[in-house]
């Protein structure tokens, strides 16, 4: 009896451990993700990226005002006209560790924001929460991913590369603005 419940133990043992292996080798096969922490850089140009360019099927949603700053001609239209636009609102993934969904280049993506320890930093010991930026697909969805992690980057450039256009009045009294010069913001 002893020799039988060894046997059907180890039996039990083996086949839980082989479960999971095969589990595990399956996921690797089929399931592709990439990590992103808050700590790096593209935190956020992926976290804005999904926001403005991904519709996001499901899941809880931020909203927030957009940082976008008016130009002169946005003022001078409303100075002219006297009519003032709404503020335009982005919305973006919130943080409360759910899964949200979103479609691209047909593939479906999984994004999964989850909340870390409250960690003390700076000079002045602000309290930072550290988070994790998880996305994820199906097989063949690595090359995706990298994709959509690239293009974040260079969507983030862009804007940080436009150029800012200073306007003079010219000295003639009919010919109004004129270029002065145009450079990188800082």
């Amino acid at each position: 009896a002893l020799v039988a419940s060894t046997l059907i133990g180890g039996m039990s043992i083996s086949l839980v451990m082989i479960g999971k292996i095969l589990t595990l080798w399956v996921t690797s096969q089929t399931f592709a993700s990439i990590t992103i922490h808050c700590k790096d850089g593209i935190f956020h140009n992926v976290i804005d990226f999904v926001g403005k360019y991904a519709e996001l099927n499901s899941g809880a949603l931020m909203a927030q005002t957009q940082r976008r700053k008016k130009t002169w001609k946005d003022y001078r239209i409303e100075f002219s006209i006297g009519i003032r636009t709404p503020p335009k609102v982005e919305y973006r993934p919130a943080n409360n560790n759910d899964v949200h969904i979103f479609i691209y280049e047909g593939q479906r993506i999984l994004l999964t924001r989850s909340k870390g320890d409250m960690v003390l930093t700076g000079y002045n010991r602000t309290p930072t929460q550290l988070e994790t930026l998880t996305l994820s697909a199906w097989k063949g969805g690595a090359a995706v991913l990298k994709r959509l992690v690239d293009r974040a980057i260079e969507a983030s450039f862009e804007e940080q590369t436009e150029e800012l256009t200073v306007y003079t009045l010219s000295n003639g009294w009919l010919d109004g603005w004129e270029k002065a010069l145009s450079k990188k913001p800082r």
